[in-house]
């Protein structure tokens, strides 16, 4: 890759294996594929890091997979905004019944054997 690239690329040939993916640094395909390969090294090898920072690595084509953005109305985003805001209570509230752990008696042993 040139200096200061940016492009990303993803390419594979038909019945063949493995995908080239090309990211440039601070690309969220660079991190996906970073992660990926964190996850199934088996799988996904990063092959090349440049000086820039942008990678050349092989994943599984059935890895590859394009989707549209999800469309949403303004109802549904409203209600994933509002699920989304009561989860993160919930989980406030329960660190904050979980995290006051305190015994009665201090020579109480944790497990009985």
């Amino acid at each position: 890759m040139t200096e200061n690239c940016n492009e990303c690329s993803i390419a594979w040939i038909r019945g063949g294996e493995y995908a080239e993916v090309s990211a440039h640094n601070g690309s969220k395909m660079k991190g996906r594929v970073l992660k990926l390969a964190e996850q199934h090294p088996e799988d996904v090898k990063i092959l090349v890091t440049n000086k820039d920072g942008s990678i050349f690595a092989h994943v599984p084509v059935k890895y590859v997979k394009l989707r549209a953005p999800r469309e949403l109305t303004e109802e549904q985003r409203a209600e994933l905004i509002e699920r989304g805001k009561n989860m993160s209570r919930n989980k406030s509230v329960d660190y904050e019944e979980t995290s006051g752990f305190d015994s009665d008696d201090e020579d109480e042993e944790m497990f009985d054997v």
